[in-house]
């Protein structure tokens, strides 16, 4: 599965960084990649920086980039997250507010959806792969 998720996440981010991308959709994707730290960080708020409905901007996004913004925003967040667990030894709970979650348990849940393995349980995978 996580072989899966990286084949997916490297054309993902292939994709994004091609130059015939529309250069709205290259604009949100900067925006989202500078803002998605910020816990108070909305799809809405994307949406009106660049004066869109949340339906165009998920049209939009999802004929560019193949996934919703939802799910490139949260991948953005776990990918970070995975990184720091890791790279660091932060606290899940330092970890949470870092990758832009205000609540542990939401990101907990949503870590392990991505994952299927708790933030803990990634943690100690990759110290026991670097043994």
């Amino acid at each position: 599965l996580d072989g899966i998720l990286r084949t997916g996440l490297t054309e993902v981010m292939q994709s994004s960084k091609s130059e015939d991308k529309r250069p709205l959709i290259q604009n949100i994707l900067a925006f989202m990649t500078e803002s998605y730290t910020d816990p108070a960080f909305t799809l809405a708020a994307v949406a009106e920086k660049f004066s869109l409905t949340t339906t165009r901007l998920t049209l939009e996004f999802k004929e560019n980039m193949h996934m919703t913004p939802s799910d490139y925003l949260t991948m953005l967040r776990m990918e970070h997250a995975k990184k720091l667990l890791k790279q660091t030894d932060m606290s899940i709970k330092d970890i949470c507010a870092e990758v832009g979650y205000s609540d542990v348990s939401s990101y907990i849940r949503r870590f392990k959806q991505y994952t299927s393995l708790t933030p803990l349980q990634y943690r100690q995978n990759a110290k026991g792969a670097e043994e």
